[in-house]
């Protein structure tokens, strides 16, 4: 079992758990109007004051979380190759455009750590992805911790994409509300230290399991039926009456709190207690995940499920549980939803042990540890092989999908390498049946590895917020900002609703994309990963290295 042996959080309603458990109880918000520099229109907003920056903040919550675990009798040595350092970032230090592996490795290079950091940088679920992906490290023995922290730092850049989109709320949000507007920004540092070691001190949480599925439906719009949140959801195969509260992502926009309470209200879970933490923190982005976790569990063990600040009458289409004061939590495990861009959605399901209760457990995923990887094709694509560039490869190998004018450089060279790798592939098996394709579809994850992510389109958005003579935020452009889009555009094309999954790393390390790789196939429904290394940096320096894996089988 992969139990939860410490923790921080880092935010304006505190600088240590306990802070923020008791800011949440007590109902407090750090929710106010800012204004920034360049950008007209005012925001309602929950920031760091003064400013805190991405690595300073990782840092600092990451030494918090450090700490509690020594207090608790266990010291961690980060200088220790037995410890994984897992980042959970949707665009880090964009306002430097610093690429985020480098971020990433500053950090861990702080705290002396050995191993390359890796970065999740999958959209809005980032915080639960990361879990999983500890929960998956940890599980094969390679690691005996793994620490994972999760920013962003709101800034010029990321508020004016989201006030482009006419996302954000001029007031306080109102999650699951009739009378929601939208969502607020927020800002803070989470993390969490998992490990396999049985230590089993009174209280101590432990992760069940987690998946990700997507809709395959939009990039930026969910499914209306939550269909990539419920199969997340019926993933983990846990039984309905035994979740004592759901903390939900609950944004507070028009369409993911719909989807979400749709997915809710399918999985059967209509009645359990629901609720969001946005109207206290707002969007934190990658430390989402980690920080509404962390507060879940330490109020379940309190006994008490969090009010839902912000909300008075139901919004939702479909009739769910949310809860508009505390209320008391019975015993039972916490689940744990988030959906972001691209398509992706996550769920990860946590059960309290205690040391005198024998707690039955669901078996060990048949994949838990290392295992060999069947390369089944194999596609790269250079500048060498574009020297007309990819509009014109596109027109001359695929020419079927106007859509791709509209993406970005990465998601063109990921399009590109995936058409081709799949023509490969057809090529070799022939068509399949249509039960089969359906299978494939359900099956087949999307796994992909990048250095620059979206920086190309990083640049490219800057440039319509510039000048205030000239500030023109683009939400066409701003969707491509997030590195996963590539994987969402990937599953839209081919309908895979299995996992999708964007990491970032500072060099292409086929070890480390395979260790990584392998994991995936802990979740039973995943029967095949297209994956591998998709970056770019500008026309003459891209890269492409993809295949088609499966586990070898005896």
């Amino acid at each position: 079992m992969i139990s939860i042996i410490a923790d921080n959080i880092l935010s304006p309603l505190g600088e240590t758990t306990e802070a923020n458990v008791q800011a949440v109880r007590e109902g407090r918000t750090a929710l106010r109007e800012h204004r920034l520099p360049g950008v007209p229109e005012s925001f309602v907003a929950s920031l760091f004051e003064p400013s805190i920056g991405f690595e300073e903040g990782l840092i600092r919550s990451i030494r918090g979380a450090l700490a509690s675990a020594k207090e608790k009798g266990v010291e961690i040595d980060m200088t220790s190759k037995e410890v994984i350092v897992i980042i959970s970032s949707t665009k880090g230090n964009v306002a430097d455009f610093e690429c985020i592996g480098a971020s990433a490795q500053h950090v861990a290079s702080h705290f002396g750590n050995p191993n390359r950091p890796i970065v999740v940088s999958n959209a809005c679920i980032s915080g639960l992805s990361a879990q999983i992906l500890a929960m998956r490290l940890l599980r094969t023995k390679a690691y005996r911790y793994a620490v994972v922290a999760g920013m962003d730092v709101q800034g010029k850049f990321i508020v004016s994409g989201f006030q482009s989109f006419k996302a954000l709320s001029p007031e306080p949000c109102r999650p699951f509300d009739g009378d929601r507007c939208g969502l607020n920004l927020g800002e803070a540092a989470a993390c969490m230290i998992l490990t396999n070691e049985e230590h089993r001190t009174q209280g101590e949480w432990c992760l069940l399991d987690g998946a990700m599925r997507n809709d395959a439906n939009h990039i930026s719009n969910p499914s209306r039926v939550g269909e990539g949140c419920y199969r997340a959801i019926q993933q983990l195969g846990h039984p309905t009456d035994t979740w004592s509260c759901i903390s939900a992502h609950g944004t507070a926009t028009l369409f993911n709190d719909e989807m979400e309470a749709c997915a809710i209200d399918r999985a059967g879970l209509s009645q359990v207690p629901t609720y969001s933490l946005k109207g206290c923190y707002g969007h934190t982005m990658g430390a989402a995940g980690i920080l509404e976790t962390i507060i879940a569990l330490h109020a379940a063990q309190e006994g008490w499920i969090p009010a839902t600040k912000g909300f008075a009458e139901s919004g939702t289409t479909h009739e769910i549980h949310v809860t508009r004061e505390e209320e008391p939590c019975p015993k039972g495990d916490v689940l744990k939803l988030l959906s972001g861009f691209g398509g992706c959605n996550a769920a990860v399901g946590y059960r309290r042990l205690s040391e005198n209760t024998e707690v039955s457990w669901p078996q060990e995923p048949k994949v838990s540890g290392i295992a060999d990887l069947e390369m089944r094709y194999t596609l790269r694509l250079t500048p060498a092989d574009m020297p007309d560039g990819m509009t014109a490869f596109y027109k001359e190998h695929v020419g079927n999908y106007p859509k791709f004018y509209k993406m970005d450089p990465l998601c063109k060279l990921g399009f590109l390498a995936t058409e081709l790798l799949l023509t490969e592939e057809k090529e070799a098996e022939g068509e399949l049946t249509p039960e089969a394709e359906t299978t494939r579809q359900d099956t087949r994850a999307v796994v992909l590895f990048s250095k620059h992510g979206s920086m190309a389109d990083d640049h490219a958005y800057e440039e319509t917020i510039r000048d205030a003579e000239a500030y023109f935020p683009s939400p066409a452009v701003f969707v491509y900002t997030l590195s996963n889009i590539v994987t969402g555009e990937i599953a839209i094309r081919h309908q895979y609703k299995s996992e999708t999954a964007c990491y970032i790393l500072e060099e292409k390390d086929w070890p480390k994309m395979k260790e990584i790789i392998v994991t995936t196939f802990q979740d039973s429904g995943v029967k095949s990963v297209l994956g591998g290394w998709v970056d770019y940096n500008n026309d003459h320096d891209f890269d492409a290295d993809l295949a088609l894996f499966e586990l070898i089988t005896t």
